[in-house]
């Protein structure tokens, strides 16, 4: 998309902020890695209309086309814990896993997880 298109259509999205009453809107943004062609219009856009940046996120990308090199500490762990019959296999039980997700993040991190309970049976989904 061209930068022009992109300020035209966030000018009629901020027309229908303004309508609806909206006063605030948080926006994600989708990492370059997924773009065929990124060129960061959303965010000139954003810049443009005096946006407020309020928090910034680290992102990484994992190239599977290359195997991963595990360092002997983490190579050790997973033969322990296949010695030990630890399986892991994929499932949909999406309430076993709510029950461990909030107490990992918090007890490590000082944090709670940022997504839903919810989300997760709708991402499943696809």
């Amino acid at each position: 998309m061209k930068t022009e298109t992109m300020l035209q259509l966030f000018v009629l999205f901020l027309l229908y902020c303004k309508e609806t009453g909206t006063e605030r809107v948080n926006d994600n943004c989708i990492l370059n890695n997924y773009h065929n062609k990124p060129s960061l219009a959303d965010l000139y856009a954003l810049f443009w209309h005096n946006a407020s940046l309020i928090r910034r996120d680290v992102n990484s990308k994992i190239d599977l086309s290359t195997p991963v090199r595990y360092s002997k500490r983490r190579t050790w762990t997973i033969n322990k814990a296949r010695i030990e019959g630890l399986e892991i296999i994929e499932s949909t039980d999406f309430t076993a896993f709510w029950t461990l997700l909030p107490d990992v993040p918090y007890s490590n991190h000082n944090t709670a997880p940022y997504t839903q309970r919810q989300r997760c049976a709708y991402w499943q989904a696809y």
